[in-house]
């Protein structure tokens, strides 16, 4: 009878002492994961998206889209953006001032010394 019950009390140490281990790595990793989801899906990030003949951006916040700018803004006219890096250079610097709590307005002469 002894050694029934020695056994088993070893047998339940190990077990509880392995499975307390592998739960608590899972918790972290848990953890870990979710917060790098929470991160990705919250910050900023500017999309540049075809528009007809030409270009345009979107900005997004995880999954939501806070901004649809199809044409180059500051200038007359529906006018897409003629190149893909304008558009997303121009999105970004929207990202910047959305992110530092600025106005996402840009300016003319921004749009130009982006160009």
């Amino acid at each position: 009878m002894k050694s029934h019950s020695i056994r088993l009390n070893q047998c339940s140490r190990f077990f509880l002492t392995n499975a307390g281990r592998t739960l608590w790595i899972a918790f972290c990793l848990l953890l870990l994961f979710s917060a790098f989801a929470a991160c990705r899906d919250e910050g900023l990030h500017c999309r540049v998206v075809r528009v007809g003949e030409g270009y345009g951006y979107v900005i997004l916040q995880g999954r939501d889209t806070l901004i649809v700018q199809p044409y180059v803004p500051a200038v007359g006219g529906r006018v897409p953006f003629t190149t893909y890096h304008h558009a997303q250079a121009v999105g970004e610097l929207v990202c910047r001032k959305l992110i530092s709590g600025d106005s996402p307005a840009v300016s003319r002469d921004e749009v130009e010394i982006l160009r």
